[in-house]
Parts: C-alpha cells; structure tokens; sequence
C-alpha cells in the first residue's frame, strides 16, 4: 500500500507540473529519446527487492505513461479524436455524449449501445469527478499503467527483467495514442492486459481456477473493445488438453472455461439491456467489416457505397446476400487480411508503431519485432512441453484465425486489437525461456495462499466495470436547474461546465501552454494532424472570430433538449467554470460547426450546482 501510494503522488506530480513541450512530445510519438532512459532506470529497479523494487518500478511504470498524456495537453494535440489536447472528437465525440446522457438518467444512443461497457464506465467516473475531463484522462491512464506493471512482473518473474521491459516498451507503444482519448481502447486494453495476466498466473501454477477467471476477464476486455474473439476458443481447447487426465479431455476446465465466456457476454448484454437504445444492438458494426470481406476484402465502408441509405438492421443480410452471390469472395478476403498482417511497411500486426517523422526508423523497429516474434514461436514449439509455450501457441493460433474478421485494413493500426496487444508482447520474450532454471520452475508452482494485489484489481476492476454502470443508470436523475429568457435575438442553453473540461486560448506572451490554459500558436500548430482529415473544421477554429471567443466547450449535452453542443465564449464570461450554467447565445447558420453544435456566448448565469 505505501509503494502504491507513493507511485501515485509520483505519477499525479507528473501530470500536475508541466514537463517541457519536446519531451511529451516524444513520449506521444517517439521511440529513442523517452522509452529508453526510463526502460534503462526500470531494469535497475527490477533488480531491487521488497517494497523499494515495487515502489521505484511502479512510479517508473506510472511516470512513462503519464508522459504522452502530459504531452498532449502541453502540446495542444489535435487528430482524428482530440481537439486542442482535450475536447473528444468523432467516435470518442459520441463515447463522451452519451456517458454525459447516462448520467442525466437518459439511454445511450445506439452507436455507443455497440459498447455499452466503456461508455457506462466513462460515464461513472465523469460522475465520480464532477465531469472533470483532465481528472478522467489521468485515472484512465493510471489504469492502464497498473495492469501493464502487473504484466511486466510476471514476465519478469518467468523470463527476467529483459522479458518485463520488452512487454512494457511494447504495451507502452500501443497505448500511448489513447492517453487523453475518450475511444474504447482505454476499456478493452487494460483489462486485456489484467485477464492475460490472470490467465499467465494460473498456467504457470497450473490451477484453473485462475485460468477460468483470466478468460471471464479477456472476455468482458473483448465485449468492451471486439477484436480477436477466436482467442477464447482457442484457449479453451488448449485448456482441455493441457488439464487432461491420461487421454481424457479436462471436463471440469471445459465447463469452468465456457462459464467464464458465457458470464462475460451475459455481462455485457446485461449491460446492454440496462443502459443500451433498444433500436440499437452490440457489434451490430460487425456488419460493415463482414460485408468488406465477403466482398474480396474491401473496408467497412463498402456496404455503404453499393447500398446507399442502408439501414444497421439489414446489413447482415446484405453481408450474407453477398456471400452466396460469391463464395470465394471470403477466401480471397481472408488471405489478403493475412497478407497485410504480416507487413511491416503499413497495416501490419506491428503498425501501431510509429516514429513520427522518421518512417525508415518505423520500419526497422516493425521488422525487428517481426522477427523476435517469429523467434518466440520457434522457441515455443522447440519448448511444447512447458506450460507456458503450449499457451502461447493455442492464443497466436487464435489471433491468425481472426484477422480475417478483425481486417488490418480496418482495424486502424491494430486499434481493434488492444483486448489481445498482450500476446503479441509476451510472444518475443519467449526466445527467452532458454535461460529458465528449475529453481523458477518450482516457483511458478507453488500457489500463493497470501493476499493477491493481481488477482483483487483485476477482478475487481472487471466487476466494476458491469455494475458500476448500472448503479449510475438506475441512481442518475435529470439535473434540477432554473430556466431563464434570453433577449430575443439569442436563445437558452444549459450545460454542466467544469474547468477541468474547458480550453482557454490565451496571448503568446503566456509562459507556457499547458491545458486548461493553451497558447494561441500552440492551438495553430497542433491543428497540423487534424486539418488533413477536417481541413473546413480546423480552418474555421484558427479563424480570428474563434480565436476571439477564448473559452472552447466541445460536445456539452444541452441538458433541455439533449443535444450536442459546441461552446464558443469569452473566458471572463466564465470565471465561475463549475456547476449548470444557464446561456444566452446563437448559431452561425453558415459556419462548419453548426452541424457539430457550435454555439456562440453572448452572457453566462448559474444555475444549479453539479
């Protein structure tokens, strides 16, 4: 408890004094100059025992992490999910609205009803911080710190303190462009990581039990992000062999595992049914991604162009419409998807690694974990016979068979992977079973009859992710606020404002940018990203008119009529940030943002306490 303590005032310290721009900037998008100082720091406390070797890894762990978080605020990054460091934007846009609708007693609408599970836990911790953006973020992030340590030491405990640095340089890798992200991946990750960590435990002690409750977890990890659902299968056929009794398949693990799997999805739907539109359906976008496939192995979007004005509900029809029209469409489709998935130059297994601006770097980094991968799996079936190995292969078998469903050309640089990013890590340290001695062996064996820290957060964080929702939906009730009458020429909104939510573009003579307060230069610069994808939306907010009105509210829920609201005012008009404010205002008909709800101030009044 002291270790953890002090790993988060480390981590919280952080995040609270600015770090200078070129720093978080290359934990965000680097590879050399941050991950591996830190990576060289971690080897050095991996070799310390007892709470100081826990305390100086944990804070190390939590301070890297913190690092591409602190750098999108300090940088003022915007891309297709951030605007300005913090404001969601598209999918995370709608995540964010509903989890502020969940908690004004309402549904979720039915894009975020596809993953009920991350919107409902986005929604209780904006409840739990008075829908502080900033505090959300940083409590995302510690998550996922922590069950990428836990991963990390018990790599470090089968494969050495090599092994655990190659598992977090890798994890680290593939989250750090979901730190200040209100997108699924900061769900499905960590308890990606936290289920495969369980699971890990129980094979090298050999006790099911702990195998059954790795998989309820990868389960729930893989309702809140879907990805490589073929893995559950695989494990379990691979636990039925591994429990045998002589030639007979193990029963018990095979009820035990299936339990698992089933409560997770009935979790979910629970889930679902609570808090879910009932127009809507979970993975019903699965639709768009199997049409893509039958079709020869076209993206998501194929549906929609050879069937304009499709309606969600009759797309699986028009997916297997389109399969008996072509059966070897899927076979075509599939052997593509594998193609891609073993290439290093663009949308392969390994393309969440990226090293901006320097694409020769990225792909030399790409095809060095390639070939450590394919060492690990050689090592694997050379070491068939260790627990360990035997697991490794059953869950890559089950990623293979998957991609074809899980296409890399649509799972935006591995997004739609992260519930299983853990594999893929621990895969290469395997080249490393080599070097096991039988004093580890005999360790992995023996049960731990103390406290289990791993056992109790991941259980624990998977239950809360299910009930927690539903205790918010049935406690939560519309916001009790006074209405007012604004002049004529404007109209009333209400909003829940807290200052943790806002950005306020400040004069460059202001020493440094760092969110809620960010320079107007620094606004300018980190548009870069997202005007290649929205040039009309980040030309009109670097305009003047906008640059004027210095306090920016994206995506509020008019708390009246429910709708998304864009705010635009000057930042005296909000010098009290916290709790319902009543305001006066308008809309530019003619501007980009109207349909995103852009909204101009002309005054402010509170009205209720949040």
């Amino acid at each position: 408890m002291a270790s953890f303590l002090i790993s988060i005032i480390i981590y919280l310290l952080v995040l609270w004094i600015p770090i200078p721009q070129a720093i978080g900037f290359n934990a965000r998008y680097g590879f050399f100059i941050v991950i591996i100082p830190i990576c060289f720091l971690l080897y050095f406390a991996y070799q310390k025992k007892g709470w100081i070797g826990i305390t100086l890894s944990l804070s190390l762990t939590l301070v890297l992490f913190a690092l591409p978080l602190s750098g999108v605020w300090s940088n003022s990054i915007s891309d297709g999910s951030i605007i300005g460091g913090l404001l969601p934007w598209s999918d995370a846009s709608g995540y964010y609205g509903d989890a502020r609708r969940l908690l004004e007693g309402d549904r979720v609408q039915p894009f975020s009803s596809r993953r009920p599970l991350f919107t409902g836990v986005l929604a209780v911790i904006l409840g739990l911080t008075q829908q502080n953006l900033q505090i959300t973020f940083a409590i995302f992030v510690a998550v996922s710190a922590l069950s990428c340590f836990f991963l990390s030491r018990e790599i470090k405990k089968s494969y050495g303190a090599i092994g655990g640095l190659f598992v977090i340089v890798v994890l680290f890798t593939f989250y750090r462009r979901f730190a200040g992200t209100t997108l699924t991946e900061n769900l499905g990750f960590p308890l990606g990581v936290l289920g495969f960590t369980i699971l890990w435990r129980g094979v090298l002690q050999q006790y099911k039990l702990y195998c059954c409750l790795g998989i309820f977890v990868m389960t729930l990890a893989l309702n809140a992000r879907a990805g490589a659902f073929f893995v559950l299968p695989a494990v379990v056929l691979w636990g039925m062999w591994f429990f045998r009794k002589g030639n007979r398949p193990s029963m018990s693990f095979l009820l035990g595992s299936l339990g698992a799997i089933f409560l997770g999805f009935f979790l979910n739907q629970l889930l679902f049914k609570t808090i879910g539109d009932p127009s809507g359906a979970t993975f019903s976008n699965f639709a768009h991604t199997l049409y893509g496939l039958v079709s020869g192995g076209q993206d998501w979007t194929q549906i929609l162009k050879d069937n304009p004005g499709v309606q969600e509900n009759q797309m699986y029809a028009l997916a297997f419409e389109a399969f008996w029209k072509n059966p070897w469409g899927i076979i075509q489709g599939s052997i593509k998807a594998w193609q891609l998935y073993f290439d290093p130059n663009q949308l392969g297994a390994f393309s969440f690694i990226n090293v901006k601006f320097h694409p020769l770097t990225t792909e030399r980094i790409r095809r060095f974990f390639y070939f450590v991968s394919l060492l690990g799996f050689c090592t694997c079936f050379c070491q068939f016979k260790r627990p360990e190995s035997s697991l490794m292969i059953a869950l890559s078998f089950g990623i293979l068979l998957s991609v074809p469903f899980v296409p890399p050309w649509d799972a935006d640089s591995m997004r739609a992977y992260a519930a299983t990013i853990p594999i893929s890590a621990t895969l290469p340290t395997c080249i490393l079973g080599f070097e096991l001695n039988q004093k580890r062996e005999n360790f992995a064996r023996n049960f731990p009859l103390r406290f289990d820290p791993l056992l109790f957060f991941g259980i624990s964080f998977a239950l809360f992710s299910v009930f927690a929702p539903i205790t918010t939906k049935l406690l939560s009730k519309p916001a009790n606020f006074s209405e007012i009458t604004c002049p004529n020429s404007t109209e009333p909104i209400y909003l829940a404002l807290n200052s943790g939510s806002l950005i306020e573009l400040v004069n460059d003579d202001f020493s440094h940018s760092y969110i809620p307060k960010i320079r107007i230069s620094d606004f300018k610069k980190g548009m870069a990203e997202f005007a290649t994808g929205y040039p009309e939306i980040a030309e009109e907010l670097t305009n003047q008119d906008i640059i004027s009105h210095s306090v920016i509210s994206h995506n509020g829920i008019d708390l009246k009529t429910k709708r998304h609201v864009w705010l635009f005012a000057n930042s005296e008009l909000l010098s009290d940030r916290n709790g319902i404010m009543a305001i006066c205002g308008s809309v530019e008909d003619k501007s980009p943002l109207q349909p995103y709800g852009g909204f101009y101030v002309e005054s402010i009044e509170k009205v209720g306490d949040l």
